[in-house]
């Protein structure tokens, strides 16, 4: 066994951090993978990436997996997953963050605009 996999073993964690994005067509998403991943490196962590092309059922099944392999956490895109999917992660006690969106009172951890907010019209106009 290698020294990587029994340190992982021996402390439980294995210094990857999984990250499942709706599609790279997306500038803005396919730029946060690089800044992500640059970020983990720093810290000598790994990313595991998946794209879901916007299918909550291909998220969840590529999220199950990330938690297989044993991903330390969890980065999400949006708002809409599979009704499954939290109650999944906090029963694994998997920290995650949500990326590219924002509501006030949200129960995950959100990094994002508030994109209801952003298309309101400003009171007296």
């Amino acid at each position: 066994m290698g020294s990587a996999r029994g340190g992982a073993l021996a402390t439980n964690k294995t210094r990857t951090i999984g990250a499942v994005f709706s599609t790279l067509d997306n500038e803005h998403f396919s730029t946060a993978t690089q800044v992500i991943q640059r970020a983990l490196e720093q810290y000598d962590y790994t990313l595991l990436l998946a794209c879901s092309e916007y299918d909550l059922q291909r998220e969840l099944r590529q999220t199950r997996k990330m938690l297989e392999r044993g991903v330390d956490a969890l980065v999400l895109v949006g708002d809409e997953h599979d009704p499954a999917l939290y109650p999944l992660l906090r029963q694994r006690a998997i920290p995650f963050v949500t990326m590219f969106t924002w509501r006030e009172g949200d129960d995950p951890v959100c990094i994002g605009s508030d994109n209801q907010q952003a298309f309101m019209m400003p009171r007296g106009i």
